[in-house]
This record gives structure tokens, C-alpha cells and sequence, in this order.
């Protein structure tokens, strides 16, 4: 089967102690339409894709050959099949040979066999979605609202590290949402999005896309830009905050630094609708951050010129301790 209604889009990467919890989300979702839920593990070198195998042997029905296959590609294997009990769930699951995120290659291009969707659902695989209904619910809503680009819920936040929390995806509220609603505060789960791929899809081509770092939040702008955006209050899924991610993993404080004051002018590039001084302001805060708590004494040096090229004033108020 290749045409579904709802494709939901799993990026996974050494998830092993979570990755079950968001397999488990997949299967209990109870829609009127089929879904297909695309899992990518990147090469994880922990036991995320063995965890993955397993549960697919156990849930899904390999024998029936008219809707089940492996197969074996040049960048991974394959492997495609429909849940026992549940009909309307479909799981296409690949295995990368290599990790793609190291080498800042996109894992979206092997999923195009499966683009002829209307809508796509997002969840890493660190986090898990906790009600039956929450697809349903959304397009449901989009269905009813075509002028609409996107649908998102509140998350409860399960937080495994040791740090303040900063975002506020536990507090949206049932209303609609603007660019400058969206973007300050991470305000958008990014396991509670559905969004209308056709839209998506027409968005003018951006400028230096090399520079973006952050893939959901230009996503996100996009909705905004092409359509309108729906918030509800209902806690639907569970945003983990955890040590364990690709980004924190693979992190150098003054390279990050300089990557993420690039990202931010990509933004200001391309979305002109952004209020100018918040990424700025994030910026310098985000800098002295590591002032206070480098990880090596580099880290106070490297990128410190392209924080003072965006905003010197804010920095060293933050330097002298002047509120």
C-alpha cells in the first residue's frame, strides 16, 4: 500500500531505553484511516534497532506477502509491514548502514515511496504520544479548516537531566497561533505537530538553507507562512528532555555557538516576520550560559565575536550582572 492519509515521520538514534515508549504511541492510535508510521534509525550504536525489530516481529504480520517485504537498499535495509490487530497501522522501518546526522546528510530523501500523504505527524524517537485519539483529533481539525496549515497540543514534559527547563510546551493553549507566538519561549512540541504536507510543499525556496540548524523550527515558520496554525490544550504526548540526543551528544560548545548564530540569520534572512530582537537576545543569554559553565576554556573564546556581531549591548549587561 502507498497512498495513506497520514504519514508520521520516527528519527531515531540511540534510544534504546525510550524507543519502545514511542513505538507503543504508534500502535495505539485509533483513526478511521490508514497511517503509515516511517521509522529511521540512524545507525544507532546502542540496541535502538534490534529493540525496533524485535517489537515489529512480535506486533506486525510478516507472513502476508500481498502487503508485507524486506528489502535491501544501497543505504539500508527495509522493511514494511501491517500491525496484526490494529489495520490501520503500517510501519515502514529503515536501517541506515551509516549515520547520516554525523554527516549532515538528510534522512528524508528515502522516503519519498511513501510522499503521496496528506498530512505528516512528527515524533522522535525519545519521545511517545500517550493518547489513542491525538491523530484523529488533529485531522479531524484540519479536515474541518483547510485554510489551516498545522495542528498542534500541549506535552507533558518528562525532564531526565539536571537543567532548568526553558520550554513552555506544557502550557499551549486551544487557539490560534502566529509567527511571534511560535517562535520565542519553545513553545511547539515537535511529537504534537500534524501538518498539510501540500502547503508545506509550496513554499517558496529559502535562501541559504545551509545555514539553517534546526530543521522543525523552520518547519514550523513555514506552516505559519503558508497557512494558519491551530494550538489545543490537551496534553496528548510526552516531550522528554534527556542527555542522550544526537545534539548533545555530538556537541562542541564554540562550533554550536557559531552554528547557532548562523541558524538565527538564516531565520532573520527568510522570515522577516520574526519581532528582530529575540533571537539575538537568546543568543547573548545562550553565550553567557557557557561563560558561566564551559565544558573547556575554548568554549569562552570560540564564536565570541559572532555573539558581539549580534548583540554587544545585551552581552554585556549579562557580563557585569546589570538587569
Amino acid at each position: 500500500m502507498d497512498s495513506f492519509l497520514v504519514r508520521s515521520s520516527c528519527m531515531t538514534y540511540n534510544h534504546e531505553p525510550y524507543i519502545k515508549e514511542a513505538l507503543n504511541g504508534f500502535v495505539i492510535q485509533q483513526t478511521m484511516f490508514p497511517v503509515v508510521y516511517t521509522i529511521v534509525d540512524d545507525a544507532s550504536t546502542d540496541r535502538n534497532a534490534e529493540m525496533i525489530r524485535e517489537f515489529v516481529v512480535e506486533n506486525f504480520d510478516s507472513q502476508d506477502t500481498s502487503i508485507a517485504y524486506e528489502k535491501e537498499m544501497e543505504y539500508g535495509h527495509v522493511t514494511f509491514a501491517r500491525h496484526k490487530t490494529n489495520l490501520n497501522c503500517y510501519f515502514a522501518v529503515i536501517y541506515l548502514k551509516e549515520n547520516h546526522y554525523s554527516q549532515r546528510k538528510s534522512k528524508m530523501s528515502y522516503l519519498n515511496v511513501w510522499e503521496d500523504t496528506k498530512y505528516v505527524a512528527l515524533c522522535e524517537g525519545d519521545d511517545y504520544w500517550t493518547d489513542p485519539l491525538k491523530l484523529q483529533k488533529q485531522v479531524d481539525f484540519l479536515e474541518s479548516h483547510p485554510d489551516f496549515s498545522m495542528c498542534f497540543h500541549s506535552a507533558m514534559i518528562k525532564n531526565e537531566t539536571k537543567t532548568r527547563i526553558v520550554t513552555t510546551c506544557d502550557k499551549v493553549q486551544t487557539r490560534e497561533y502566529y509567527t511571534n507566538d511560535i517562535f520565542p519561549g519553545w513553545l511547539v512540541p515537535t511529537a504534537s505537530v500534524v501538518y498539510r504536507k501540500g502547503m508545506i510543499d509550496g513554499h517558496p525556496s529559502l535562501k541559504h538553507p545551509e545555514w539553517a540548524k534546526y530543521g522543525d523550527i523552520v518547519l514550523f515558520l513555514k506552516c505559519t507562512h503558508m497557512g494558519r496554525v491551530w494550538g489545543l490544550e490537551d496534553a496528548m504526548s510526552v516531550y522528554r528532555m534527556t542527555n542522550k540526543g544526537a545534539v548533545l551528544m555530538q556537541r562542541n560548545e564554540g562550533d554550536y555557538m557559531r552554528r547557532l548564530c548562523r541558524h538565527y540569520d538564516f531565520l532573520m534572512l527568510n522570515f522577516p516576520q520574526i519581532k528582530h530582537n529575540w533571537p539575538n537576545s537568546f543568543i547573548a543569554q545562550y553565550y553567557y550560559s557557557v561563560m558561566r559553565h564551559p565544558k573547556q576554556p575554548s568554549d569562552v573564546f570560540l564564536g565570541f565575536w559572532e555573539v558581539l556581531k549580534h548583540q554587544p549591548k545585551l552581552l554585556v549587561k549579562k557580563i557585569l550582572m546589570i538587569k
